[in-house]
């Protein structure tokens, strides 16, 4: 008696479900293995963190798309201590001797390597920033930095006075009137920005618009982060692929087109002016290393993304008063050299920059194969000083989150305050090109403003801290205050006697 045969091309019940369900369970078994792996056997097991930001990636991730990735990773460098694992393969540190290790200079063998993350800009392969060429990175900064040393901004200081003084103008037809001072101070920040790379301001004070090309500024940044967060995944890669594939060339062209145009405007001024319009508007002045076309485009998007919000983001407006007006007669004797002497205005910028950073996350560094030693420690893996819990650790500072310049004037109730684990700028010879113009403009803003107005917080700013966070920039809500025209004593006196004098001829 013969078997029957099933016929040829029938599928045998159940083989698919059985299919699937062994590859769920393998992705499963795969996912538990290197959750173990993370948690027991890698090679940063040692160091202290949360459980569930050593086993994943998707812990940090939350914060990081939530905006709150530097408060967490504050928090938790004041409850683990100074190295802090806040993810499978990166480690936080709060540590002076880190930034020397991790950012200061080192030989090209055993240098760390800025870490290849998210693109900025439709042009970043030539970028000065992230370009993780060294030799790349230090050719375009040999040829910006002539421009933001302390010769350059002098050179500049009567354009940045001229600013100064539009912005007090403005604000004195504003005076007894709730405005944002972010927002105006933005403003002031942004017709300085255009000056020094196009030529020519972009018109934010007068015509009181933001220049539409520093909100573009403004959200790459903030997509910074997004992207970030994207490349981490292997659908996020395929979403970031997609958005690209189907973004509008004219907004991957917005950047380059803006720049070409406003370059093309400049050299023509400068031909007309006997110039050779081959500079950054006078960033490379003083040095025969000029940039090819493409590069002056890059450099151009990169001054504007970094000028757009990083300047501003530090001032702090607490009072000034007896310092700013007792040291000036007048408002014009109020210069970049004069207020760098400044020891209680330079003491609140310091604090200021130490609670409030510019950027409140890091740039992060990757380890060379084999690792680098840092803080003692061979590390093979991601790293770096997070500038918000540097300023914020409580095992550094006395009276961590309480505001006092005095900390940075000698006072002995402060003598063991670990000042060196802040750095503004960062260190090494990748820290902000622009640190000496951003430390001047805040200077002359603050002092000039203090000069000029009383200042009242409103009740509706009164929670301003607490903002989101985009890696580099924060998400910041309006910061609504009252100016109030200062009254000079000398004027005060002149008017007393005045209404005396005409009392006694009645």
């Amino acid at each position: 008696m013969s078997m029957a045969v099933p016929p040829v091309g029938i599928q045998v019940p159940g083989t698919f479900p059985s299919l699937a369900l062994n590859v769920l369970v393998l992705a499963c078994v795969f996912l538990l293995t290197k959750i173990l792996h993370n948690l027991y056997f890698h090679p940063l097991s040692k160091y202290p963190g949360p459980k569930i930001f050593a086993a994943t990636s998707l812990a940090s991730s939350y914060y990081l798309f939530r905006g709150t990735r530097a408060y967490r990773i504050s928090e938790l460098h004041n409850r683990y201590g100074p190295i802090v694992r806040f993810g499978p393969n990166e480690l936080s540190y709060v540590n002076e001797q880190a930034w020397k290790d991790i950012y200061g200079s080192q030989k090209a063998s055993t240098g760390i390597q800025l870490k290849k993350k998210a693109r900025v800009t439709p042009m970043s392969y030539l970028s000065l920033f992230p370009n993780p060429s060294d030799e790349a990175h230090n050719r375009l900064r040999k040829v910006v930095a002539p421009g933001f040393s302390e010769k350059g901004i002098r050179d500049r200081e009567t354009l940045l006075q001229q600013h100064v003084t539009s912005l007090i103008l403005k604000l004195s037809e504003k005076s007894g009137n709730p405005v944002d001072l972010i927002w105006w101070m933005d403003c002031t920040a942004s017709d300085n920005l255009g000056d020094m790379v196009f030529g020519q301001p972009f018109g934010a004070l007068e015509t009181e618009t933001f220049p539409e090309v520093l909100h573009q500024a403004d959200a790459s940044l903030k997509e910074l982060a997004f992207n970030i967060l994207y490349e981490q995944y292997l659908l996020g890669k395929i979403w970031t692929k997609i958005r690209e594939r189907f973004t509008p060339r004219r907004v991957n062209s917005f950047f380059p087109s803006f720049v070409a145009e406003n370059l093309q405007k400049r050299g023509k001024r400068l031909a007309e002016q006997g110039g050779n319009g081959a500079e950054v508007n006078d960033i490379n002045a003083g040095t025969s290393r000029g940039l090819q076309p493409e590069e002056i485009a890059v450099v151009s998007v990169d001054l504007m993304i970094a000028g757009a919000d990083t300047i501003i983001t530090a001032l702090s407006l607490q009072a000034l008063s007896h310092e700013i007006r007792s040291t000036f007669e007048s408002e014009s004797d109020m210069t970049l050299a004069a207020l760098q002497n400044l020891k209680y205005l330079n003491a609140v910028l310091n604090e200021s920059l130490r609670l409030f950073p510019a950027a409140p996350e890091t740039t992060r560094r990757v380890t060379n194969p084999g690792g680098n030693v840092i803080c003692g420690d061979l590390i093979p893996t991601a790293v770096g000083v997070y500038y918000w819990a540097a300023g914020h650790n409580a095992s550094s500072w006395h009276k961590v989150e309480s505001f006092i310049p005095e900390r940075w004037l000698g006072d002995d109730k402060f003598k063991d305050d670990a000042r060196g684990v802040v750095n503004h700028f960062a260190v090494g010879p990748r820290n902000c090109v622009g640190q000496t113009l951003a430390l001047a403009q805040m200077r002359l803003f603050v002092a000039r403003l203090i000069w000029n107005f009383d200042m009242e917080l409103c009740d509706e700013s009164k929670k301003w801290w607490g903002m989101r966070t985009f890696v580099l920039t924060y998400a910041k809500p309006p910061l609504m205050m009252k100016l109030k025209p200062v009254v000079r004593f000398l004027f005060a006196k002149t008017l007393a006697f005045g209404v005396l004098y005409a009392d006694l001829l009645t």
